[in-house]
């Protein structure tokens, strides 16, 4: 009797969900809706959205769309709007109440105003929705915004760069007590926003990047966001000042302060202040030398970026942590001649050197290191990126040099003057290294590098020669010995036949990019060419998207 009373209500529950929740694995009314608001943007330009409905009809499988995988309602929407200069794109209300599980709503580049009565307070029923980005979209009347103030069950808000200038066109914001994510960058705001900004208790994200902040008077009452970790304040004009509100942030981990004219004079003492900090941006911006002490005491500090700030000559690099958590140091388009510390000029000796004993990713390019440099780096045991494009390395290179770097995966030494790069023996360093970057390599405007090193690492997945100009018999006897390559890449370079007939010898290779190639390409190297997946003979990566790609793995 029992099992037939649990048949019964199985029975009834399957006849309830019929019509209600197709086969198809999305539900009826709401892929009629998403239909609905194909048909009302109406936007030739966005693929996605023309693509609903075409391929399935299971519209959780759709572009831009997730569902729920419990009850297979939508619970994510992205819709995009291609195109600088939206004209007719009104928002409706209605469009999206059949959505009653929808968390996520991004609108980016989306509407100049809204359908009468189907303003933005009429999502207030969707009471699951956390997440709203409304990313440059420029409405005619920016006070309709103020009724995004009824979706109380917001926890991240995306208003950047939509031609907000006073308070006043966010003040019926100030009932999103939830509210953890404020983005509000790109706009035009003045320093009179940052007091209206701690109604927002709960904010643990707050981003005023590219407004127009001069003062730090009014940052006080900020004090207030006692769970504030991330801050961004980028690209404003704080040349008077920025670090006496620094103090109040004690659960700051995230700090961006670049391109805001600041230079050496800075009091930049407070932000060493901020124990608990994790990340410092404070590149583009002219200090010197002189305040690196200043940041000894941010012992938690794991990621800093000083590249492009005015550093200059030899620098005492070990004064950048006072603890071992660093892991990520960018130090990049300075003129910096050599790393004092690590040759052995500072005071602590390798005591002080062990406070890098963590670092895994270094960016020294564009400075004025030479040779000698190579050897200063070798207390660095656990770096697995390296990058020292455009220093002044020149001649002979001797990898030996590196081989206390037994972790290292990514080493790049392109646009120097090096003419011959001597192997390393140390096969831990073999072993490890997976991507070497040797573009561009020159001496006196051409390319003249023996590649004699490349048959003692094996175990190389990714080669970048671009920019290069090879001839001879060594660039295509030394090829056959990269067994494992998969990618090899010589854009804007030129070599002879017998070189690009080699390279059909890789067993491994499914990546050969060839852009602007100065060569003739023979039939028959094309043919040897088994495994590959991609043949690009126009452009595939250029080298510095490929070095972004790399340490962004190993940092991940």
């Amino acid at each position: 009797m029992r099992l037939i009373k649990q048949l019964l209500v199985a029975l009834v529950i399957a006849s309830l969900l019929e019509g209600w929740w197709s086969c198809d694995g999305c539900l009826d009314d709401e892929r009629n809706a998403l239909l609905q608001l194909k048909a009302s943007f109406n936007n030739p330009l966005d693929r996605s959205l023309s693509s609903w409905g075409i391929d399935t009809d299971d519209c959780c499988k759709w572009e831009n769309i997730h569902c729920n995988s419990t009850t297979g309602r939508v619970s994510q929407l992205t819709i995009w709007s291609y195109g600088w200069y939206v004209t007719d794109r009104y928002f409706n209300a209605s469009l999206f109440l059949p959505f009653q599980e929808l968390t996520s709503l991004s609108l980016p580049h989306g509407f100049i105003d809204c359908v009468e009565n189907e303003g933005f307070e009429r999502l207030e029923s969707l009471n699951k929705l956390e997440f709203l980005d409304l990313d440059r979209s420029w409405f005619n009347n920016i006070s309709i915004l103020s009724s995004i103030g009824h979706l109380s069950s917001l926890k991240s808000l995306s208003l950047a760069y939509i031609g907000l200038e006073s308070v006043t066109d966010i003040q019926g914001l100030s009932r999103l007590e939830n509210l953890e994510f404020l983005d509000l960058s790109g706009n035009n705001f003045n320093d009179s926003i940052i007091p209206s900004l701690s109604v927002f208790p709960s904010l643990k994200s707050l981003n005023l990047a590219y407004n127009r902040l001069e003062s730090v008077t009014d940052f006080q009452g900020l004090s207030e966001l006692e769970k504030l970790e991330f801050l961004d304040l980028s690209c404003n004009k704080f040349n008077s000042g920025i670090t006496p509100f620094c103090i109040d942030f004690s659960s700051l981990r995230s700090l961006y302060l670049w391109d805001n004219g600041l230079t050496g004079t800075i009091d930049i003492k407070r932000v060493s202040k901020l124990g608990n900090l994790e990340f410092l941006d404070l590149s583009h911006d002219n200090y010197g030398n002189s305040f690196l002490p200043s940041f000894g005491d941010l012992s938690y500090l794991k990621k800093f970026i000083l590249s492009q700030c005015g550093l200059r000559e030899a620098i005492d690099i070990q004064k950048l942590s006072n603890g071992t958590s660093l892991k990520f140091l960018n130090l990049a388009g300075n003129e910096i001649e050599s790393l004092k510390s690590f040759q052995g000029g500072g005071d602590g000796g390798g005591e002080e050197l062990q406070k890098l004993s963590n670092l895994e990713y270094l960016d020294l390019s564009y400075n004025r290191l030479d040779n000698n440099s190579l050897s200063s780096l070798r207390t660095l045991s656990s770096l697995k990126f390296l990058n020292m494009e455009y220093n002044l390395l020149e001649g002979l290179i001797n990898m030996e040099e590196l081989d206390a770097l037994g972790n290292l995966e990514v080493l790049s030494l392109g646009g120097n003057q090096i003419t011959k790069v001597v192997a390393s023996g140390d096969m831990r360093v073999v072993r490890n290294l997976s991507a070497l970057f040797l573009d561009n390599v020159t001496t006196h405007g051409r390319s003249s590098i023996q590649l004699e090193l490349l048959g003692a690492y094996p175990f190389l997945k990714t080669l970048s020669l671009t920019h290069n100009s090879f001839k001879g018999a060594i660039f295509a006897q030394e090829l056959g010995n990269l067994t494992s390559v998969e990618e090899l890449f010589l854009d804007y370079s030129s070599l002879d036949e017998q070189s690009f007939k080699s390279l059909g010898a890789l067993p491994s290779l499914n990546v050969l990019s060839m852009y602007a190639l100065n060569a003739t390409l023979p039939t028959e190297g094309l043919l040897n060419f088994k495994n590959l997946v991609y043949l690009d003979l126009s452009f595939f990566y250029s080298p510095q998207q490929l070095l972004e790609r790399h340490w962004k793995d190993i940092i991940t």
